[in-house]
This record gives structure tokens, sequence and C-alpha cells, in this order.
């Protein structure tokens, strides 16, 4: 599910947040636990820039971010050099701010079974860039890690290679130094003289999966970070025996059934694009049986929507199920602690849930509502109100798939004696528009 299926409108004037489910992956065991892959800061800078974000932000206040970015960096810098380091020190600034290659950060766990105690490690590696001098940079660090810190680094020798480590009580972390493809490479972990050995192990024995994987990077992708969800949630259990409440959540948000988790964020022509994608395995998957449904095709409403032409709102659309929802919902009510006192079950809480609306909020609310959904928020507008200090006047609304529009009337004129407030019906393009605010600030 990627951003060239989506409808041309949505493509081509909106920055966007998917939430899709796809299909779950195998997930071997010798996977990272964690990757995260980002562009360099200087990439990312540029690649902002010209984005519908960028133009929404002011390119001046881009360049205040990146600024605040270099300030922070030229104090942590400084602060472990002196006044004869302050040339090596600006040579570091001028290279990492620079840098417009990409950095990959791999975590993973060295044992993880439910009895057993496991270790974290990984590595981090710039990838030559071919602009920016790794090797200096290496040599950089290590000057100025020298000076400030002395005693506290120790040399650590694998596979004849020696590389310089910094300890504390709970592991370790090698200064970046050059590997024999000219990146720059520091590796971490709780032991970290085993951490840099299965290190270069796994980088050796990956390394040509990974170039591929590397290579097939679009220049316009500035993060991604993949988790084995599975394998996150089976190492926070290790040793640990579930009590009620506990069992209770992972029932509300299936963790049970958690496979795989990629977010992602890329530049899409003139926009910025925002993704997540979630993989399932069998089972029920709680609260994500309604926000994440097992639906391939994306939400087309948003094309109906009596958008502004001359900016571009942000929107995060996808389905929801909100029977599902609300099953959930009243699951929870009826197990969690603090409810049980005042009612006696399920069935209660629905009636009382349903005497204080007004109306039958399974069959008569969610049973009109479709599985569509959108949240649209300009910020030109929100901005605006802002600035003529109209606390009433924001740029956001909520978007509705509605399949009986005269059951869904129904309920809408119930809420008017609620904390909302209501303004009425509208109408657009055939698209119905109702007005309100959740409570009421006359």
């Amino acid at each position: 599910m990627n951003a060239a299926r989506l409808p041309g409108v949505i493509r081509n004037h909106f920055s966007t947040l998917l939430l899709a489910v796809v299909a779950t992956s195998a997930v071997t065991a010798q996977a990272p636990l964690v990757r995260i892959s980002v562009a360099g800061p200087e990439s990312v800078r540029r690649a902002i820039l010209p984005t519908n974000v960028g133009s929404l932000l002011g390119d001046r206040e881009v360049e205040s971010v990146s600024n605040l970015l270099r300030g922070q960096l030229h104090g942590l810098v400084r602060s472990l050099g002196n006044d004869e380091s302050a040339e090596t020190a600006e040579s570091i600034e001028r290279s990492l701010l620079g840098y417009r290659g990409r950095i990959e950060t791999e975590v993973f766990v060295t044992s993880g079974d439910r009895d057993a105690e496991f270790a974290v490690e990984g590595h981090m590696v710039w990838l030559d860039d071919e602009e920016t001098e790794l090797g200096k940079l290496c040599a950089d660090l290590e000057s100025i890690a020298r000076g400030a810190l002395g005693d506290g680094l120790r040399a650590v020798e694998v596979e004849g290679h020696s590389y310089t480590v910094l300890e504390s009580h709970d592991g370790g972390v090698s200064l970046p130094a050059l590997d024999a493809d000219g990146n720059a490479v520091l590796y971490f972990g709780s032991d970290p003289t085993s951490a840099i050995a299965n290190g270069v192990a796994r980088r050796e024995r990956n390394r040509e999966s990974d170039l591929a994987r590397v290579a097939a990077i679009s220049p316009f992708d500035l993060l991604s970070i993949d988790v084995d969800l599975e394998r996150v949630i089976a190492l926070s259990r290790t040793g640990h025996s579930d009590s009620s409440a506990e069992q209770l959540m992972a029932r509300v948000f299936g963790f049970g059934t958690y496979r795989h988790a990629r977010a992602s964020v890329s530049t899409n022509g003139p926009h910025l694009q925002f993704e997540l994608a979630v993989s399932f395995g069998p089972g029920h998957r709680g609260i994500y049986e309604a926000f994440l449904p097992s639906i391939e095709t994306l939400p087309h409403m948003l094309e109906s929507l009596p958008l502004p032409a001359d900016r571009a709102p942000v929107f995060a659309c996808g389905h929801v199920r909100w029977r599902e929802l609300w099953e959930v919902i009243l699951d929870f009510a009826a197990n969690f602690s603090l409810f049980q006192s005042k009612t006696r079950g399920l069935d209660e809480i629905r009636d009382t849930a349903n005497e204080d609306a007004g109306f039958d909020i399974e069959n008569d609310l969610l049973a009109s509502v479709g599985t569509e959904f959108g949240v649209v928020y300009d910020l030109g507008v929100t901005r605006d109100a802002q600035d003529r200090a109209d606390p009433d006047a924001d740029g956001m609304c909520l978007v509705f798939e509605i399949r009986d529009d005269k059951a869904f009337d129904a309920v809408f004129e119930k809420l008017r004696g609620s904390p909302l407030r209501i303004d009425g019906k509208t109408e657009h393009a055939g698209t119905a528009i109702y007005s309100g605010r959740f409570l009421d600030r006359d």
C-alpha cells in the first residue's frame, strides 16, 4: 500500500497519514529487533524546505530549528573539548550537519527465552556519501573523546582490528571507525566486546543483503522505523507472569496478534508524507480490530470535501469499525477494577451509556455510520484564528461515512441538548456537513 495507489486528488494536494494493515510477513531470527534508517541532516533540511510543511512553517522557522540543533551540537562538542581543540570541534560540527548520506541503526538481542536474561546490542552506520570525509570525522571524534574522557576509554581487539570503547555500568559503545567499505561504524551493547564481535560477524554475513536493501531506498525516503513487535512483546514478558489487569490490557490491545510495524516519513512531490503499516497474526486484535480493520481499499470520501484550493491541509484517513470499537470499550469498562464497584457487568454498562446518551449508541448511531473516517486539519486557518485571537475558529473537522442519513440526522438532533454546540447541517457537492463543537465556550 503506497502513495502511488492514492486517488489523484489526494496524491497531488495533501500531506498524508495512512493507517494500513499489511499482510503478515515472517521475521527471521536473524532480523533486527529494531531498524532505523534516516537521511543525513543536510538531506532532511533540503527535502523539507520545498514541501507543504516547509511552506506552512516558513523557511525562517525551518532554519531556526536547524540553528537550534546546530547550537545544541555546538555546545555538546565544545563541552568535550578545550580551546586547543576548537578547530577540531568546528570540523566535527561541519561534518555532522553537512552529512548527506544515510544513517542505519540496528538493534538485536542475543537471547530472549522466557526464563532467561537477554542482552541488547547493535550498531550504527554512517554510509559513505562520497562528500563527507568520514575518516577525518572518526579521527576528530576520537581526538576530542581522548582529550575529554581519557581514562574512561579502553582498546578492544576484535578480528585483528582495534576499537576504542567508552564503558559505563550499563554497557559500552565504541567510537566510530571506518570499515572496509568506507562507512563509519560504531557498536554498542551490554557487553561491548561481544557486541563488537557479534556486530562485525553479523554485518559481514549480511553484507550483500544490506547493500541491496540500502540501494533500494528511495532518495525521497527521509526516515523509516521497523519494529519486530512480536519479539518486543515476548521480551517484555520474559520471566513475568501476567496479572489480571495485564491480561485485560493484552485483550483490549490484542498484544498476542502483533507481528511487525513500520513507520516512515517521505516526500511526495512538494508534499511530506507519513505512513504507518502494522501486520497482525491470527486472533482477535482488540481495539485494532476497529481502528485497523482488514480492509484493502483506501477511503475516497476526502475527494468530495470543500477544501481550499490555495493551500494544502494535513489529513488522516482510514477505516474504523465503530461497533467493534464500542465492544472493546464496554469490555474494558466491565473488567477494569475502577468500574467494577459501580456496575455489575457489560449489559448494565451498555444500558447506562444508552440511557445517558438518550439513544441506542450501537443501533441508532453506530449502525448508521460506515467504516470510512478522516480528520482534516488546515494549519493556515488555525494560524489565522490565533492571529485574530478567535478561540472559536479552527481548521479541524472530522469526516464520517454515513450509511443511513435519516437515522444519523435523528441522533444529531438529539445531540443539540448535549455538551455539543450544534450549528446545523449543510451540503456541498452531495456531501452532508454537520457543524458543532465540543464544550460550548459561550
